[in-house]
């Protein structure tokens, strides 16, 4: 899923930094000049879940613009109300609901520098 999106994403010329799970991220993250503009994430990951690595982003990005996915979740209603203000994406989703997401979360507030 992953490299799809990523497929899809550079379809659309944005950069796309990868990771293969939460510590890569976190890693990603550190190693970078310059910080993401939207983070895309899924909810259940081995290791780091997607929950805690979007805590732990926030906690050294305070305004940090996320699109949570995941192929079991249909909704956020149970979610911990600090990380409710996060868009979400269920899986399966087409191609241009992904990048209709992505636009919409590029052109919110929260994405500006």
């Amino acid at each position: 899923m992953r490299l799809l999106i990523e497929v899809i994403l550079r379809a659309q010329n944005w950069t796309v930094v990868s990771a293969e799970g939460g510590e890569d991220a976190l890693e990603a993250l550190k190693t970078h000049a310059h910080p993401p503009a939207l983070v895309i994430c899924d909810v259940l990951m081995p290791g780091v879940d997607g929950l805690d690595l979007v805590r732990r982003m926030c906690g050294r990005m305070r305004d940090l613009n996320v699109i949570f996915i995941s192929g079991r979740l249909s909704d956020v209603s149970w979610w911990p109300t600090d990380l409710r203000e996060h868009r979400f994406l269920a899986k399966p989703f087409e191609n241009t609901q992904l990048v209709s997401a992505v636009r919409d979360a590029l052109a919110s507030p929260e994405a500006s520098p």
